[in-house]
């Protein structure tokens, strides 16, 4: 049972994933280079709906920027962008 309705909200990302330990940590480590200035190797991440790859996506982009906030995140990625054209 859902008791707590932000989880259905498209912007909700929770703090850790549950029965995910595998995806994650190979996510984390396919990211790390990043946070070292380096490039990270191409991950996909494949599956059913809802089996959580955008949540895990999302929380380990997450972390990563809360980590090593000089990492670009998506909006900052954007803004560039627009600015460049």
């Amino acid at each position: 049972m859902i008791t707590d309705a932000r989880v259905l909200q498209p912007e909700f990302i929770p703090r850790e994933v549950q029965h995910r330990d595998a995806e994650v940590n190979y996510l984390s480590n396919v990211l790390n280079p990043i946070t070292n200035g380096g490039r990270a190797d191409p991950a996909l991440l494949h599956g059913p709906s809802g089996v959580g790859k955008t949540c895990i996506a999302q929380i380990r982009a997450l972390h990563c920027w809360e980590a090593h906030p000089w990492v670009p995140n998506p909006e900052q990625v954007r803004l560039r962008q627009s600015a460049a054209e």
